[in-house]
């Protein structure tokens, strides 16, 4: 296919903006059979951020030999490349995958570890809201207002009530993540605004 071949030609261009836009149009558009040149960039392209675009199409595929690869790596960025590019996976398989070690990463006993579960959910936060994410809220303050950063569209109504809990506490973060959460915050806010305003009648 010439069209392929014109983009996978791209993606050895100097210039470090279109080897960057060029992963992205493969990764957006699951164009096979640029598997190879994708590996060039993830292990030696001198920009970072191709690398971990590159790892992250890499592991969008259902190839559990080339996940491990990236999972394992000593660089714990491309380790979160790995784990958003299977959380971004049309494969159900892969995105179970993905949960389960976002998962062990939230119930870690290190903040480190919690961290790169924050990360991961902050960057699929539009798309993906993670069962056990408001675990995150009983760390310590740091941990919990980074995971109150990674709200957003796809936040669910149940994440959205525990949320709602820390108001009087965080009011400036809580008002935050609830109005990255869009739409779906309004029928919370509201119930939250008639429990406060009964207490107050009551009185």
């Amino acid at each position: 296919n010439d069209s392929k071949e014109i983009i996978f030609k791209l993606l050895d261009h100097p210039s470090s903006n279109i080897r960057k836009t060029t992963v992205l149009l493969i990764q957006n558009r699951n164009i096979k059979g640029a598997e190879d040149r994708l590996k060039y960039l993830a292990n030696h392209d001198v920009n970072k951020e191709i690398q971990y675009l590159a790892a992250q199409s890499l592991c969008k595929e259902q190839n559990e030999h080339q996940q491990k690869h990236y999972l394992h790596h000593h660089d714990p960025t491309i380790r979160i490349a790995a784990i958003t590019g299977m959380q971004k996976s049309p494969d159900k398989k892969n995105h179970k995958r993905a949960e389960e070690l976002i998962d062990n990463l939230i119930r870690s006993t290190t903040s480190k570890d919690k961290q790169i579960a924050i990360k991961i959910l902050t960057e699929v936060k539009d798309d993906y809201c993670h069962p056990n994410h408001s675990e995150l809220f009983k760390e310590d303050r740091e941990i919990r207002i980074n995971a109150f950063k990674a709200i957003g569209a796809a936040a669910t109504t149940g994440l959205l009530e525990r949320i709602m809990t820390y108001l009087k506490q965080h009011p400036l973060h809580v008002t935050s993540a609830m109005h990255a959460a869009g739409e779906s915050s309004i029928p919370v806010i509201l119930e939250q605004i008639l429990i406060v305003s009964d207490h107050t009648l009551k009185e």
